[in-house]
């Protein structure tokens, strides 16, 4: 199969580097240094004691990778609006789309409907997260599959990324009546690639699981450079986890979704790979955006609407945007000199 992996980072190298392994012929888009490695020495991905290694088609430019049969999204959901366009290209005329991002995604209201405070988002875009729709226009939720990735990853240097822990794809329909051609497919493939591939009936609650985390580790992270072992390890955090968490729980029970997996499940299984930086610190470390509209301020904005309070997370939204700001300062200072 002729798969085209979309913004591909960490996650997307991990994703680009099993299917290789699997026999697919695969392409990248992708930028800059991590682009310039893979042309030059091709995708080392080190998971799970192997190496693999693998030379996908590599561009910044959709046009020059051509159509294909399945196109996986992994890129930042910050990141999404100016991609739509390209996402677009790279596939053939009703090839499935797999929407990997962290956060509350695009397509979330496709095919909703919802009778309660939300019902008045049924059918539209998030905002926040697709600002103007093009992402709801571009790609289209009739042949979007939704994911959810459980999967830790960095990029140690241009071409190399390393992966430990889970290797898990979450895949459901945005539209439970009516699933995007493709769906069971595309997780055969997934599967045959050794990629863990779950198909759930309930994506939106799989959405709220990981966001719950998300948008709890994530800020601390943040606000502290802790590790995800810190951050479970640290004197207090399961009683600050806690409430980040029943706040995003809050916010699903107003759109019909139960979430049930306090900090306490999660700490009792572990708390993730200890010695894992979150996405968000990743990111803020490297200068990059972070992905604070799709996690935290998307998840506000449906507080706000469904008149649920969320002052702890609010809190932790500002003193983020601070961290930021101040890093930001410094980065524009260092560059006078």
């Amino acid at each position: 199969m002729k798969i085209a992996i979309a913004g591909a980072g960490a996650v997307g190298s991990v994703i680009a580097a099993y299917l290789s392994r699997g026999g697919n012929q695969i392409s990248v888009l992708v930028r800059g240094a991590h682009l310039a490695a893979i042309r030059e020495h091709g995708l080392t991905v080190f998971t799970r004691g192997e190496r693999l290694i693998s030379h996908p088609a590599a561009s910044d430019d959709a046009n020059e990778l051509g159509l294909h049969d399945l196109v996986i999204v992994t890129a930042k959901a910050q990141s999404l609006a100016a991609m739509a366009p390209a996402i677009a290209r790279l596939r053939k005329p009703g090839a499935p789309v797999i929407a990997a991002q962290n956060g509350l995604p695009w397509w979330y209201f496709y095919g909703q409907r919802l009778t309660g405070r939300g019902a008045k988002l049924n059918g539209q875009p998030l905002e926040r997260v697709d600002p103007h729709g093009v992402a709801w226009r571009l790609i289209g939720g009739e042949g979007t599959i939704g994911c959810v990735i459980r999967m830790a990853a960095e990029v140690v240097s241009p071409g190399v990324v390393a992966h430990a822990g889970p290797l898990r794809l979450t895949l459901g329909a945005p539209d439970i009546g009516a699933p995007p051609h493709g769906l069971a497919g595309a997780a055969e493939v997934l599967r045959s690639a050794g990629i863990e591939t779950i198909i759930t009936d309930q994506i939106r609650r799989a959405v709220w699981e990981k966001l719950q985390l998300n948008i709890s580790t994530g800020p601390v992270s943040v606000l502290t450079g802790a590790t995800l072992g810190e951050i479970r390890d640290g004197e207090g955090m399961e009683s600050l986890l806690g409430v980040l968490m029943q706040e995003a729980r809050d916010v699903a029970a107003t759109l019909d979704v139960d979430v049930s997996a306090p900090a306490a499940d999660w700490l009792a299984r572990g708390g993730g790979n200890a010695g894992h930086k979150p996405s968000m610190l990743q990111d803020f470390e490297a200068g990059r955006p972070l992905e604070l509209d799709s996690v935290v301020t998307a998840v506000i904005d449906l507080a706000h609407i469904t008149a649920v309070p969320v002052p702890t997370i609010e809190a932790m939204l500002t003193l983020v945007r601070l961290k930021i700001t101040r890093r930001d300062a410094a980065q524009a200072n260092l560059l006078k000199i």
